[in-house]
């Protein structure tokens, strides 16, 4: 089975300046032989931009301009300690998407815009004034918030013990929440942490004080959108997905649950997507997908 090889040290490390003024590090990837659409891949919760970057080169190599890029206290963006850092969900969504979005706006004006979103980075989406730029979005793995959402018994009382229990000790303890807690290497910043327990106790996630939905720009978003999620998900298992009829109710909407069999692998998890040992024909697929609906 051939595998990708994507060129993911052919990137230009460049930087975004959001509204505020916070400062994001990012890599450009260009075409040698351009297909005409720029694309930004919004990384999952406390992923740094290089895991990303074999898909990245995947792409460039299939005719995109594709942009990633950290968010405010992750990988290199930022010179706080993780402490000290004042992200939050709000702002990666509604400052940091948003630099990446007005970046290839501004540079690529010509090009219409696609958003691969992975995990977190599909539910940011409707945060940013630039949703209704996206011309096709792209999300993989991206999950429901809501404690409750989750299919399974076993599944509700993890995240309960995660966010209701161990975070709220661990938060004030280490200053921001462990990677070890969720499972992951990646430590989380003290705004992130907080803002996903608050929020993960209401069943629209993304909520203001009142407790009510916190959908700015979420109508906005016209474009086709495509959810791939996989059975063998220990993150988000089947049946805790996004909620696509809540979070962006206009757009052309498709849900696509495949299982590592079906693609003819043994596993593919929450994180299996975006690795070089993808079948090229994974990856060709999206990138098809991506550019047909975007030049639509």
């Amino acid at each position: 089975m051939e595998r990708n090889r994507g060129r993911e040290g052919a990137g230009r490390d460049i930087e975004l300046v959001a509204s505020d003024g916070y400062r994001l590090a990012a890599t450009l990837y260009m075409p040698s032989r351009p297909n005409g659409v720029a694309v930004q891949v919004n990384p999952a919760s406390s992923t740094p931009r290089r895991y990303y970057a074999s898909f990245a080169g995947f792409l460039a190599d299939r005719g995109f301009v594709v942009l990633t890029y950290d968010y405010r206290g992750v990988g290199g963006t930022g010179g706080q300690r993780t402490r000290d850092n004042p992200a939050s969900l709000l702002a990666w969504g509604g400052l940091d998407q948003a630099a990446a979005s007005a970046f290839l706006r501004t540079h690529f004006a010509d090009r219409p815009l696609a958003v691969v979103g992975h995990s977190m980075g599909g539910q940011l989406l409707g945060l940013s004034r630039h949703a209704g730029d996206i011309r096709a979005a792209l999300l993989i793995c991206s999950g429901q918030g809501w404690w409750r959402a989750w299919p399974t018994r076993r599944g509700r009382l993890a995240r309960l013990w995660v966010w209701r229990v161990v975070a709220p000790i661990a938060v004030p303890l280490f200053g921001y929440l462990p990677g070890w807690v969720r499972g992951r290497g990646a430590n989380t910043p003290p705004g992130i942490a907080r803002d996903t327990m608050r929020f993960s106790r209401s069943p629209h996630f993304f909520s203001d004080a009142a407790g009510q939905p916190l959908r700015p720009f979420n109508d906005k978003l016209r474009a086709p959108l495509r959810l791939v999620t996989f059975s063998d998900d220990r993150i988000v298992p089947p049946g805790a997905e996004i909620d696509l009829d809540s979070y962006y109710p206009n757009a052309i909407r498709r849900v696509d649950r495949l299982s590592p069999a079906q693609l003819g692998i043994v596993a593919i998890d929450h994180f299996g997507f975006f690795r070089k040992s993808m079948p090229l024909s994974i990856w060709g697929d999206a990138a098809d997908w991506l550019a047909s609906h975007a030049r639509a």
